[in-house]
């Protein structure tokens, strides 16, 4: 196939995909969360709602090594984040308390047959201007090195999504009712370090004889194998919950 042919291929099957709006192109999802039974099998005095929602500009980093370079976190994945918080926090219980998010990272790396991503979120319990419990945590999830069955990048989005949701909802329900916090949910941690231990340093992509060939990878598609540099370097600042809420509960 002449190497025009394959270019126009290359720039098409992007725009098809992203017309589907699945997994492959990074669609999420979001779901109700089983919380810990911890606060689920006790009665709760207090529920908590939820409060503000947000992503630091530019929190969405891809970087793509042969492959195509699709589904950079962004609003949708941020409503996902929102509903499947909301969805998890109990109805029944007397409301008093907000929970806030802000999303500082979300770096996604993924080669044809592995993907890789990393979160960095603060949040806080508060009652109006007045915080019950804030900190800032980490998300990670490695699908592995898989030549046949590789989760969409849609999926590992999802694994971290909904992992931050259980963790935040557990943490403001407990917050909220002066209870001791939950232990963490699977993928979430509480330092940089132990998450970075769970992701590849590198990642290799498969170089295929077929439509996308190795040449194409090489030039087009980020080439056939890089670092992965999921976790940023500075890491953003905190957010002041203090004087954001404070702020916000100005006249």
């Amino acid at each position: 196939m002449r190497l025009h042919h394959i270019t126009r291929l290359c720039l098409v099957l992007p725009l098809l995909l992203l017309s589907s709006g699945c997994g492959v192109t990074g669609g999420t999802h979001s779901r109700k969360i089983a919380l810990n039974p911890a606060l689920t099998g006790v009665p709760l005095a207090r529920s908590v709602q939820i409060g503000d929602v947000s992503a630091r500009p530019g929190a969405g980093v891809n970087h793509a090594i042969g492959a195509y370079n699709l589904g950079k976190f962004g609003d949708s994945d941020l409503a996902t984040l929102r509903e499947s918080v909301r969805r998890s926090l109990p109805a029944s219980a007397q409301t008093g308390a907000s929970v806030h998010i802000v999303v500082q990272h979300f770096g996604l790396t993924f080669t044809n047959n592995r993907g890789a991503g990393l979160a960095i979120v603060d949040w806080c319990a508060a009652e109006r201007s007045k915080v019950l419990a804030s900190e800032r945590f980490y998300a990670a999830y490695d699908t592995g090195d898989k030549i046949f069955g590789t989760e969409t990048i849609g999926a590992v989005k999802n694994r971290i999504l909904h992992a931050a949701a259980a963790r935040i909802a557990e943490r403001a329900l407990a917050a909220a009712n002066a209870l001791p916090p939950p232990p963490a949910p699977a993928l979430t941690f509480e330092d940089p370090a132990a998450a970075s231990a769970t992701l590849p340093a590198h990642m290799v992509a498969v170089a295929g004889p077929g439509l996308v060939s190795a040449a194409v990878q090489q030039t087009m598609l980020g080439g056939l194998a890089g670092a992965t540099n999921l976790l940023p370097d500075p890491l953003p600042p905190s957010v002041a919950w203090n004087a954001r809420l404070n702020k916000a509960d100005a006249p």
